[in-house]
Parts: C-alpha cells; sequence; structure tokens
C-alpha cells in the first residue's frame, strides 16, 4: 500500500539519486523501484505534459474493487509544483486504497484527459466502474 509518506520518502530518494529532472531517470528509477505501468504525457510538440504511475498492487486493487472510484488532488508536494493526483477505490469495508497516481503540468482538459486514457488503457475492467466522485476542484 502507498500512503502519502511513501510518495514523500519516493521524492526525496529521487532527489538524493537523480541531480536533474531528466524524464528518462525517473521512469527508470520509478520501474526499478517496482511500478509496473509508467506512462510520459507529452502534448503535440513532445513537451512533458505528465506521468502516470501504477504498479501490480494498484492493479489488483482495481480490480477488486473497481465500482466506486475517487480522485484528489494534492498541490505542491514537489519541487516542481506539479499537481499529484490520486485514484482511489473504496473496497468492502469503506476503506479507501490507492489505485493509480499521476502528476501534471497543468490541469487542464487534455492533459487530465490523457492520464485518465493512461488509466483505462492500464485497466481493461474499467467497465465495471459505477461511480468517480471528486472534490469541487
Amino acid at each position: 500500500m502507498i500512503t502519502l509518506k511513501d510518495l514523500c520518502n519516493i521524492n526525496r530518494n529521487v532527489k538524493e539519486s537523480i541531480s536533474s529532472n531528466d524524464i528518462s531517470d525517473v521512469v527508470a528509477f520509478l520501474k526499478a523501484s517496482g511500478a509496473t505501468t509508467v506512462e510520459v504525457i507529452v502534448d503535440d510538440e513532445q513537451n512533458f505534459q505528465g506521468l502516470f504511475v501504477q504498479d501490480n498492487q494498484m492493479k489488483t486493487v482495481y480490480n477488486d474493487f473497481p465500482e466506486v472510484i475517487m480522485v484528489d488532488a494534492t498541490y505542491n508536494l514537489l519541487d516542481l509544483r506539479m499537481p499529484v493526483y490520486l485514484m482511489l477505490a473504496v473496497d468492502a469495508n469503506g476503506m479507501s486504497k490507492i489505485t493509480a497516481v499521476f502528476l501534471v503540468v497543468s490541469e487542464t482538459a487534455a492533459v487530465l484527459g490523457s492520464a485518465v486514457e493512461a488509466f483505462v488503457h492500464s485497466n481493461p475492467n474499467c467497465g465495471k466502474t459505477k461511480v468517480i466522485m471528486t472534490d469541487k476542484d
């Protein structure tokens, strides 16, 4: 289970092991850390727009509890000031568990749509989702 503390620790480890913000180094680090799906989101000019990350445990959680998905973002978690979005599934006990993480440069419909498309592409059970809940923001 990935917690907010884990994300902060990853951030700290990335800072220590990567001297620049080279996306290929970040992708390699994430894959070496166990992330099975890492997709880089780019625009038409191949500019970095976001990063989608999901590991096997996240996929298993989603496959087990695909009916209700909650989405929320946190801001200023990273030095790059990129919003970090968490997608959470709600289990049979009403507990939420992370099913995916994505970081975005901007919160435009195109960028967020690409992140959701990456989630759909990575999870063939998306048709079983009945409710997606987020806050007003």
